[in-house]
């Protein structure tokens, strides 16, 4: 992964074989990101999409295997306490 800062902005190269929200929360802890918005376009070789699913309060996922084009990637990043990479949340290490 390389990454660089623009101002505002971080515009971030996750290379293949990296995982993508592994590497947003490194750049999260590492630049001290509080809240952001995420966007994202490239390719993935195996891919895990989710639904949260509201009734039970619990996400369903699959698993694929192959070569993917993204088409859309969006997403945030909430820092309160716990850092939170939608839709997954992680806790900060200090």
């Amino acid at each position: 992964m390389d990454y660089r800062r623009f101002g505002n902005k971080i515009i971030a190269r996750i290379d293949k074989g990296e995982e993508i929200l592994e590497k947003i929360k490194e750049i999260s802890l590492k630049e001290d990101i509080r809240l952001a918005e995420v966007t994202a376009l490239g390719a993935i070789n195996d891919s895990r999409p989710g639904c949260f699913k509201t009734l039970e309060k619990k996400y369903d996922s699959n698993d694929f295997k192959g070569n993917f084009e993204i088409v859309s990637l969006t997403g945030t990043i909430n820092y309160d306490g716990r850092l939170f990479l939608h839709p997954y949340p992680y806790e900060r290490r200090q």
